[in-house]
Parts: C-alpha cells; sequence; structure tokens
C-alpha cells in the first residue's frame, strides 16, 4: 500500500461524516498533488443538466489543469504555475480504484438519504408521527411530528429517555408490544406484523390511535446494528383540511364547489357548510348537485369518502 493510497483511505472514509462532505480528502489530495483547486464533478442523470459538484479552493483565470476520469465522476485539479509532471499524473492514476470505490458509496449514501427524505415527507403529509424504540422503550428516533407529539406531553412523554403513558398500565402494555415487536424485527419487510393501541390522553380528548410494528428491515447484514420497533401514531382529532384549490384541480370543480365540498369533508351539515360559505342553501343544494355530477357519487356521505380518500387530505 502506497503513502498516497493509505492516506486517501482515511481521508476518504472520514470524509462521509464530514459537512460538507469530503473537504478533508479534498485538502488532502491538493496538498499531495500541488493543486490550488480541485474538484470531483459527478455525471449528470440521465436528463439532467449538471450534476453536482464537490470542490476545494478556488481556480484563478490562467493556469494548469488535470483531469482524470472516474466511475460516474471526473476529478479536475488546477495550479497556477507549471503544468503539473508526469509523476503527478501517474500516482493519481494509481489512486484511482480506491476513488471509484468512494465515489460509488457516495452515490450510494446519497440514494438512500433521498429514499429517507421521500418517505419522511410522505410521513409528515399524512400527518404521521413516528417514533423508533429500542426493546427497553428508549427512544432512538423521532420525526418532526413525533417530537411535537413528545413535546406536548398529552398521551407520550419521555422519562430519562425512555417511552412513557399516562398510567402505568398502559406504560407497561406500550413497553411489552415494543419488546415483542423488536424481537419480531427481519432481513425482509414484515408488512403484516403489527398490533393497535389506544393511548389515552390528559387533554380529555380522543385516545391517540398507535401502530407498533417491526423495526425496519436489516437486509443485505444477517443481524440489525440494534433491534427496534416502530410506533405509527395518529391523532383522530386532527382532521386534515381539504384545499379547495386542491379539489378543483383534481375534480374539475368550480371554486364555488370546491369550497363547498372542502367545508363538507371537514363533517358538516349541508346547512352548516351554507353558512360558513355565506350562501343560501339553495345554492349550497345546487353546487352539491353539480359536485355530485363530476365525482360520480349520488349521497353526500359517499363525498366525503371520496375526497378523504384522495391525495387532497396530503395537500393541506
Amino acid at each position: 500500500m502506497t503513502d498516497d493510497w493509505q492516506a486517501l483511505s482515511l481521508a476518504l472514509l472520514g470524509g462521509f461524516a464530514e459537512r460538507p462532505m469530503w473537504q478533508g480528502l479534498l485538502r488532502e489530495m491538493a496538498t499531495r498533488f500541488g493543486a490550488g483547486h480541485i474538484a470531483i464533478a459527478f455525471d449528470p442523470p440521465p436528463g439532467g443538466d449538471a450534476g453536482m459538484e464537490i470542490a476545494h479552493g478556488t481556480p484563478g483565470p490562467d493556469g494548469q489543469t488535470l483531469e482524470q476520469p472516474l466511475g460516474g465522476a471526473t476529478l479536475r485539479l488546477w495550479r497556477a504555475g507549471p503544468a503539473f509532471p508526469d509523476e503527478v499524473a501517474e500516482r493519481l492514476r494509481a489512486v484511482v480504484p480506491l476513488l471509484n470505490q468512494g465515489v460509488a458509496l457516495l452515490l450510494h449514501q446519497a440514494q438512500l438519504l433521498r429514499e429517507q427524505r421521500i418517505l419522511a415527507t410522505v410521513a409528515e403529509a399524512g400527518e404521521l408521527a413516528v417514533l423508533a424504540l429500542d426493546p427497553r422503550g428508549q427512544l432512538l428516533y423521532a420525526n418532526p411530528l413525533g417530537q411535537q407529539l413528545l413535546s406536548q406531553q398529552d398521551a407520550l412523554a419521555l422519562h430519562h429517555g425512555r417511552i412513557a403513558c399516562l398510567d402505568p398500565r398502559t406504560t407497561a402494555r406500550l413497553i411489552e408490544l415494543v419488546r415483542h415487536f423488536a424481537g419480531e424485527q427481519q432481513a425482509a419487510t414484515t408488512r403484516g406484523l403489527f398490533a393497535p393501541l389506544a393511548l389515552p390522553r390528559s387533554s380529555g380528548e380522543a385516545p391517540l390511535t398507535v401502530l407498533v410494528r417491526p423495526g425496519p428491515a436489516f437486509e443485505p447484514v444477517n443481524a440489525p446494528l440494534q433491534r427496534s420497533a416502530i410506533l405509527i401514531v395518529r391523532d383522530p382529532a386532527r382532521r386534515p383540511s381539504l384545499s379547495a384549490e386542491t379539489l378543483a384541480h383534481l375534480f374539475d370543480l368550480t371554486p364555488a364547489e370546491a369550497a363547498l365540498a372542502s367545508e363538507l369533508a371537514k363533517g358538516l351539515t349541508l346547512d352548516d357548510a351554507a353558512a360558513a360559505l355565506d350562501i343560501s342553501r339553495n345554492t349550497a343544494r345546487s353546487q352539491l348537485q353539480a359536485v355530485f355530477r363530476k365525482t360520480g357519487v349520488s349521497r353526500q356521505s359517499e363525498l366525503v369518502l371520496l375526497l378523504l380518500g384522495s391525495v387532497a387530505t396530503l395537500s393541506g
């Protein structure tokens, strides 16, 4: 193993924890290869205009450039002085296999982070609080809605990092389920394994509804780093607010028809919706019939089910 390979290996691996990523690696390469500026330009995605680039230093208007193709990227070095010696190009080519592995790992990590953020966005749009707990009930992760839920201390709270409910009996049942489903965590996804639980609230509102599930699938390794269970929590008192604009686009409604549909989706009667919109009952009935025709339903209860089953619930 050459000195370049050893030093760059350490900088590359350590760079995954840096923010911005790989700045230490780029600094090490700039020092070793005599570059005033160094950049890794990733290949653009199919149909894209430009790919991601990470860089260190600032290139000047004049100077010498050395490029080295990598798998999925291009490495560019710049210096203000004379051209890079042949010896630098040879040393650079010698560490290409290492850099190729690093680029592949970085792109894979970026894909995982992208998927994680997509799932987090979907959970928050659906007003789902998500908590991950170890078998003892210690909190491992909470999404923003989960953090908000815990801070309210209405039905769930943390005591010394451990999940707790309002009363010891409910807490014991929750911890029992968490311990059980943490033990059921498997390499593949376990869609059918869950247990429902209702958690009483100090506010006296409807109980929080909870699904306890095994932690995430841990393939391709043969065991999880830490066994866990997931709580998916939804507050039945938080009714979704359906945007009239979204309903208009989805079902080809006029603004007035969409406004009425939005009020009905809140559970209002036709009379209450008319009052809320400051229109007469006859006008509301006429608009409702138009909404029925456009949505293909014939009863108000069917309309509400249709609206609440649409993506409009995720747009509020």
